[in-house]
């Protein structure tokens, strides 16, 4: 019997100083990345960050039916401890390439850090196959 596929939904996520204050959700990825290029109009590349992620959709559609409440006495409280500093590697760029780094990620509302960490990823993945 083949397995249950799960459609997905795309979440855009908007961190202003380090708390998340948009979070919207999008039937496809190319809405949601259209969404994400038009929040990042008014960031401030310094400070704040935004992203577009998967998301099952039985996970959303389970909670429009049912309500926490419900299901209240089933939790049980936790303890973690949340490390939300990454790993950073530094690679050096030619003076003029870091210039027009920085300029295309002004223009796009991003850290040059975040756009060059997109343009790794598009370029892992296509070279993945």
């Amino acid at each position: 019997m083949p397995k249950e596929q799960t459609e997905l939904l795309w979440a855009v996520v908007k961190v202003e100083s380090g708390i998340p204050v948009t979070v919207e959700a999008y039937r496809d990825r190319q809405s949601a990345e259209m969404r994400e290029q038009s929040l990042r109009k008014d960031m401030h590349p310094e400070n704040d960050e935004t992203g577009v992620f998967e998301i099952q959709k039985k996970i959303g559609e389970f909670w429009d039916t049912h309500d926490l409440a419900d299901y209240w006495e089933q939790t049980h409280p936790v303890e973690f401890e949340l490390d939300i500093q990454s790993e950073v590697t530094y690679y050096s760029l030619e003076v003029t390439l870091a210039d027009k780094v920085r300029s295309m990620a002004k223009q796009r509302g991003v850290s040059s850090e975040t756009l060059l960490n997109l343009w790794v990823k598009e370029k892992l993945q296509e070279e993945a196959g």
